[in-house]
């Protein structure tokens, strides 16, 4: 499942130097995004399993550092290609790593067989969902209702009055803090439990909302939230991750993934409407506001959480 999905963004994203119009583009993206969502699951379900439960915190932070890594290195390299392949030809040239990529999980990586009873799709996710998971779940559904995009710190940089052609560094500035951030988040996971590490989290980004309702939109301001949102934004990619199989057996990691990412891809596309929505109609301080308040009420919502016998686990 991960090669194959990894397979269709690798041939997919190539096809971007023959498209001509939108409709074009928009079929491109569309199979790219089919492609991340085949692996996505798989590969964290396959991460979780090659390493006991005291080291999750460890794996999944190296695996955002590595990953974030690349989308700071890639941006660079394509700088520097630009001038000898052309637009078109970057996206001809992405095969080559994508096709390294593949031979690596194709050849080099391996994972253990597991086998079970067969068992239908409807009662894998009635086994997978736990009173624990499901509270969890609903936390984590709550956070992600006010999780907005890092595109609206973008216009908000542009809007402080950095110039057009530097707004791009503001963006890799949250990426440099997202990488930063992975290991460290794992580290702490793996040391004071993963609950309290998930209401810092949080609570970085309530902070960052917090900044962006009360200060002046300056520069500086614009550029610490895109620190913080960086800091916030690679703890809970990580730690949230990393949480998930600590619901399950081994055999369930797979469907427990797959509700996840569910609840979280529903909650962002909630959250970016509503805050889009509340930018047009009332100004750009009433989404900040919407979003502290949802950060806020699900820190404090972890925390009691993690102080009831029952959710142990996720301490």
């Amino acid at each position: 499942m991960v090669l194959l999905g990894y397979m269709l963004s690798t041939l997919t994203k190539p096809l971007f130097a023959t498209a001509t119009d939108w409709t074009n583009v928009l079929i491109i993206r569309f199979m790219d995004g089919v492609g991340k969502a085949t692996r996505t699951a798989p590969r964290d379900s396959l991460l979780s399993a090659s390493v006991p439960k005291e080291s999750l915190g460890k794996v999944f932070g190296i695996h955002r550092t590595l990953d974030q890594s690349g989308a700071i290195l890639g941006p660079l390299l394509a700088i520097l290609l630009l001038p000898i392949l052309s637009f078109r030809g970057l996206f001809v040239f992405s095969l080559l790593p994508g096709a390294l990529a593949l031979f690596v999980l194709l050849f080099f990586v391996k994972e253990a067989a597991s086998v079970r009873p067969g068992e239908t799709p409807l009662g894998d996710i009635r086994r997978s969902l736990s009173p624990e998971f499901l509270k969890f779940l609903a936390i984590v559904a709550l956070f992600s209702i006010g999780a907005f995009n890092f595109s609206f710190i973008l216009i908000r940089a542009g809007e402080a009055g950095i110039p057009e052609q530097y707004v791009p560094g503001v963006y890799m500035l949250i990426n440099i803090f997202h990488a930063i951030i992975g290991i460290p988040a794992g580290a702490l996971f793996d040391r004071i439990g993963r609950g309290k590490v998930l209401a810092l989290g949080y609570l970085i980004l309530g902070c960052g909302d917090l900044i962006l309702i009360l200060l002046s939109n300056g520069i500086l301001q614009v550029l610490v939230v895109a620190a913080l949102f960086g800091l916030y934004f690679g703890t809970i990619e990580t730690v949230q991750r990393a949480t998930v199989p600590t619901f399950t057996d081994e055999s369930l990691r797979g469907t427990a993934y797959g509700i996840y990412y569910l609840v979280v891809g529903v909650g962002y596309l909630f959250a970016n409407i509503v805050v889009g929505y509340l930018w047009d109609t009332i100004g750009p301080s009433a989404p900040f506001t919407y979003s502290f308040f949802t950060s806020l009420v699900s820190a404090v919502a972890m925390i009691a959480l993690i102080k009831t016998p029952a959710a142990r686990r996720i301490k």
